[in-house]
């Protein structure tokens, strides 16, 4: 996301994965939008939308992004949250678990932003 200047997205499709079922609209989206701005980087995760047999009700998301600096602050659904950065191939790391049926938020706060410090 660092240098990007224009909003982004990616829908997630999943069905059961073995049967013809996602023909008669059996299947789950998921929309993931990220938003870069001049002090922030948001990534959202909308609820999951549809249904079939053995869609997940929790997830554990995995993110990786690639930042230029280590970032001031990181946020999950407006709270501070535990996050790494690794400097030497200056990829941030977060991991959380969330229901499929909530949206989740994670604002990355960049190290220039000072009003935005924890």
């Amino acid at each position: 996301p660092e240098g990007a200047s224009q909003s982004s997205q990616f829908i997630l499709y999943e069905d059961d994965g073995s049967s013809n079922d996602y023909l008669t609209n059996r299947f789950a989206s998921t929309l993931i939008t990220c938003e870069p701005a001049a002090q922030t980087i948001t990534l959202k995760i909308a609820p999951i939308r549809g249904d079939f047999d053995g869609k997940p009700k929790r997830r554990h998301w995995k993110l990786q992004a690639h930042l230029t600096a280590k970032p001031a602050g990181v946020n999950l659904d407006g709270k501070p949250v535990a996050w790494q950065y690794d400097a030497t191939k200056a990829v941030l790391r977060l991991d959380w678990k969330a229901a499929t049926a909530k949206a989740s938020e994670v604002r990355i706060r960049r190290a220039s932003d000072a009003s935005m410090h924890e």
